[in-house]
């Protein structure tokens, strides 16, 4: 058990959450495949951000302090590294394509 913001977390309670993430990643990788469906949930997602802009939660990072600024740039960058490790990595691994075999009919072995 673990204190998270303020009130406890069960292992259960854990796994639930852990069983819902997973759920909703594999939902939003079927959206992405279907061009239709990936375009309103990008307008959904869109919609979702400007209400919170209008309401104030989410602020400009110029109207932020210049302690949050710092943070907010530090983390901005180390996601960036990351991304950018990650992309080295991917360049890294070989992809070996697979070899196609032909199998010989009737017709080519008794000619």
């Amino acid at each position: 058990m673990t204190f998270f913001s303020g009130y406890l977390i069960t292992d259960k309670r854990k796994n639930r959450l852990e069983a819902q993430r997973v759920a909703k990643r594999r939902k939003y990788a079927q959206i992405k495949l279907d061009p239709e469906l990936y375009a309103r949930e990008k307008e959904r997602t869109r919609h979702r951000y400007l209400k919170k802009k209008e309401k104030g939660l989410v602020k400009p990072i110029a109207e932020t302090s210049p302690r949050d600024q710092r943070i907010k740039r530090k983390k901005w960058r180390e996601a960036a590294c990351r991304y950018r490790q990650k992309k080295k990595d991917e360049k890294k691994t070989v992809k070996i394509p697979m070899p196609v075999m032909i199998i010989p009919t009737d017709e080519d072995v008794y000619r």
